[in-house]
């Protein structure tokens, strides 16, 4: 599951073709909680991804049909 937050404006060039500029904002609300240890020590690997989160800049050139 993920949450996407998008906003931008179009612009009508001509009739059937548009151009957008976007702004996309994604987060992913996981935790995976992985820990590891190492064989022959008492040292663990922690790998822990908490939450990622990602940014896009969109420019886009549409074609209505």
């Amino acid at each position: 599951m993920s949450v996407l937050f998008e906003g931008g404006m179009r612009f009508m060039v001509v009739r059937n073709v548009s151009l957008d500029a976007a702004f996309r904002y994604r987060i992913v609300p996981t935790q995976f909680g992985n820990c590891y240890n190492l064989p022959g020590g008492n040292t663990n690997i922690n790998i822990d991804i908490d939450n990622p989160v990602f940014y896009d800049a969109l420019l886009r050139l549409s074609y209505h049909f």
